[in-house]
């Protein structure tokens, strides 16, 4: 009896076999495998497919006052030499950036709460341990062996805080003269899927600079999602004039003594009154308008259709005057 159920499972799996070296299934199974790698293919080429992003001039003004603020942060915070040099400002999917970051980063997750959204600061582990090292007042030359670890140590976490909670301050700092806001310290992460500040196929802003303790050179960047930016989107595309941020103290003080000599019309509104179009084109010289108005009654002074004041009519050396009762200019 098993011997006959052994050779009936056998012949149907030969059946099968059989129908699928048939030359007609071998195309079909050959087709499918080749349709769906074309779908892949395609599906790879649109979410790699180049975007572009519009320029945000004034945010390259606030990163080069955020560089030159941060190293007299740090010179005052470590005995060390400290230079800070941009590296660039680039666009990207945020999905693109965590690909080609090196796996070993430091994650410092922060929010803005006045741009309801979250950033990150990418620290290099190369940089993480030569401000550990600053801070300990430790060797000055290379520490590249040291970037070769594997995690970082709680102990070690606790140490390099206040130097983020500095950063973040003075990145947030160099916002004031756009806006107010206030970069709020959340958590530090080693792992790049619990750092989720924007979805996958969302384009971020990278501003990435070194910071060089001595001999020892440590990359960072800052992300930056475009949602975050864009209750500042109308002011960052604005264009740089000066060195405050837009505003010239030579041109505006001009501008105003130029205001104060400028000369503008003044009309004096006796009354008004609605009149039939039909009535004013049969107007001829010598008829009449009654304003319905008594002489003591307020007239109107005008300018550019817009009251400036109320007055009242009278006369000065044979001449007819106003004499100014309200104002409503603010």
């Amino acid at each position: 009896m098993t011997s006959t159920k052994l050779h009936e499972n056998n012949t149907d799996d030969a059946n099968k076999m059989s129908e699928l070296l048939q030359p007609e299934k071998k195309f079909n199974v050959l087709e499918t495998r080749k349709n769906l790698t074309q779908q892949k293919k395609i599906e790879k080429l649109i979410g790699t497919a180049p975007t572009s992003y519009e320029r945000l001039p004034m945010l390259e003004v606030v990163f080069d006052r955020f560089v030159r603020r941060l190293t007299t942060t740090l010179r005052n915070r470590i005995t060390d030499s400290v230079v800070i040099s941009i590296r660039e400002i680039f666009s990207q999917r945020w999905e693109e950036y965590l690909q080609n970051d090196a796996k070993k980063s430091l994650y410092v997750v922060f929010k803005a709460d006045e741009w309801n959204g979250s950033g990150v600061l990418v620290l290099e582990s190369k940089l993480f341990y030569s401000l550990i090292d600053s801070l300990l007042g430790g060797r000055k030359e290379k520490n590249a062996f040291l970037s070769n670890r594997d995690h970082y140590t709680e102990i070690e976490k606790a140490l390099i805080k206040p130097i983020l909670h500095e950063i973040l301050t003075s990145f947030a700092e160099s916002f004031y003269p756009l806006c107010k806001v206030d970069f709020a310290f959340e958590r530090l992460e080693t792992n790049t899927r619990f750092v989720a500040v924007s979805r996958p196929m969302d384009g971020v802003v990278r501003l990435s600079f070194n910071i060089q303790i001595e001999e020892n050179i440590g990359k960072a960047d800052f992300i930056l999602p475009y949602a975050m930016l864009e209750p500042i989107r109308d002011t960052l595309l604005q264009q740089y004039m000066g060195e405050k941020l837009g505003h010239d103290t030579v041109w505006e003080n001009h501008l105003v003594q130029e205001l104060w000599k400028t000369h503008i019309n003044i009309d004096v509104v006796l009354g008004e009154q609605e009149i039939d179009f039909n009535k004013i084109t049969n107007f001829s010289p010598g008829d009449k308008i009654f304003l319905r108005r008594l002489s003591e009654n307020f007239v109107s002074v005008r300018s550019g259709g817009k009251d400036l004041f109320t007055a009242k009519m009278g006369q000065r050396r044979g001449g007819v005057a106003i004499s100014i009762e309200n104002s409503f200019i603010e």
